[in-house]
């Protein structure tokens, strides 16, 4: 059975960004992903979505662009 993990900041399941940030770990390294590397690639997508939201655009855009990214990995 495999792990299950959990968003520290929120108890909801974001399985998908921790499953991709373990394949790019392994690509990289070639060992599993470390827990304090899952919360670093957290923080990085979190601060790419503000660096979007924080663009003078169209607001729908730029929540439109920010929302794509959290969805592709899995982060609020």
């Amino acid at each position: 059975m495999k792990p299950h993990y959990t968003n520290t900041n929120n108890p909801v399941d974001f399985p998908k960004m921790n499953e991709r940030i373990r394949e790019l770990v392994e690509q990289v390294y070639g060992t599993a992903a470390t827990e304090q590397e899952i919360r670093l690639a957290e923080l990085i997508v979190q601060a790419c979505a503000k660096t979007i939201e924080a663009q003078d655009v169209d607001p729908s855009f730029k929540l439109r662009m920010s929302w794509a990214i959290k969805t592709q990995f899995g982060v609020e």
